[in-house]
């Protein structure tokens, strides 16, 4: 990625996370059972298993940190100047 790539990128993460939350989360930021279905179906990058080690209704909690950490990185290539490789 070159700097307009990456800025485009950083423009595209910007306010995921709260309008993912709105779109996806009841009021106390989880997952309700519905939400969970309907994202089984579609969902490549979501923790939704029943029985594993992490608990579906906090998956959307548990991949926000990942936006922040990816937009983080952009900046920072960004400011540096680097470019990134992404496959």
């Amino acid at each position: 990625m070159v700097t307009a790539d990456i800025d485009d990128l950083i423009a595209d993460l910007e306010g995921l996370e709260e309008a993912a939350t709105s779109a996806l989360c009841g009021p106390d930021g989880l997952l309700d059972d519905e939400a969970i279905a309907s994202l089984r179906m579609t969902s490549e990058y979501l923790y939704l298993d029943e029985g594993g080690p992490q608990v579906p209704e906090y998956a959307v909690m548990e991949a926000l940190p990942k936006v922040w950490a990816l937009r983080e990185l952009l900046r920072e290539a960004r400011t540096r100047g680097l470019w990134i490789a992404l496959s």
